[in-house]
């Protein structure tokens, strides 16, 4: 294992352990089991991604909110990475936040169903 994903387990596990939020718990508990191989594949699950997400979407970004309502990620995703990330830089979000964003980024990398609307996507969500 290397360094930044041991230092990524550590945050997830605190974030974990302070929060109180339903939907927090389960983002994180994802990140540690993909991160410690309880689960399978590479990426987080599109339901963990749009729930992420949904934090980070501040209501006039049109590639965010097209990826929140949709499942929608262009190619290439950069512009819609920078519109997700927080204004404040790291420094805006918890260090959870910030090891599951660097989950998230992969997950939006390597996504290969691109350039259009998921099916069913308004029903995923972190469980």
């Amino acid at each position: 294992m290397l360094d930044f994903q041991q230092r990524w387990i550590d945050d997830l596990r605190h974030g974990y352990m302070v929060t109180e939020s339903g939907d927090a718990r389960a983002v994180y508990q994802h990140g540690l089991d993909l991160l410690e191989g309880r689960i399978e594949g590479p990426e987080i699950s599109d339901g963990v991604a749009r729930t992420f997400a949904s934090w980070y979407y501040e209501g006039h970004q049109p590639l965010g909110y097209r990826f929140v309502s949709t499942g929608y990620v262009p190619t290439p995703c950069d512009d819609l990475i920078r519109e997700l990330y927080p204004r404040g830089g790291a420094s805006a979000m918890n260090r959870a936040d910030e090891a599951m964003y660097n989950l998230f980024g992969t997950y939006l990398l390597n996504r290969p169903d691109r350039n259009t609307p998921v099916a069913g996507w308004s029903g995923v969500w972190a469980r």
